[in-house]
């Protein structure tokens, strides 16, 4: 009997320590968007994302358009958005391969790649649940000379939380 009550006591000693290891690794902050991206209260909020229009940066064939984020929230994460060019007609701008949108800290460390048509390439320490911050840089680029300019062409940022647009300037 002695030997029964021995064992019962060591087993629920050990399932106390895993409970008590599993609680510990539990408060361990995770990445996700906040309770109110899931709820969809962000989506009743305006604006949810803004930006600064750009300037047209030329050298040689290579060609870049920064975007300073002005507003943002954590339910922006980097996974989430895409982007996309278009003309004033609204039809979308043929880009050469390898183009895209660098995403960098306001100290111009970068988080990530956007290749157009391609996806997402996240530097160590950023990933997919990386939010946008404000005062983060947008930079459009690409490399050729088709085409020489978007200077009056659009630029989005696309994302299921909500989108928006600017001109290039």
């Amino acid at each position: 009997m002695k030997r029964t009550w021995r064992v019962a006591a060591i087993v629920g000693v050990a399932i106390a320590v895993s409970l008590v290891v599993v609680s510990v690794v539990e408060l361990a902050p995770r990445a996700v968007p906040s309770n109110n991206c899931a709820t969809g209260i962000r989506t009743l909020q305006a604006p949810p994302l803004t930006f600064e229009g750009s300037g047209d940066t030329t050298k040689g064939l290579n060609h870049w358009y920064n975007f300073t984020v002005i507003v943002a929230d954590d339910c922006f994460s980097l996974g989430i958005i895409s982007f996309k060019l278009t003309f004033p007609n609204g039809s979308a701008v043929p880009l050469p391969a390898g183009a895209g949108v660098t995403v960098a800290t306001p100290l111009s460390l970068v988080q990530a790649v956007f290749t157009i048509g391609i996806g997402w390439a996240y530097e160590p320490g950023f990933s997919a649940t990386t939010p946008l911050q404000s005062q983060d840089t947008l930079s459009l680029f690409y490399s050729g000379s088709t085409p020489s300019t978007l200077v009056g062409d659009s630029f989005s940022v696309l994302s299921s939380r909500g989108s928006c647009s600017g001109p290039i300037s």
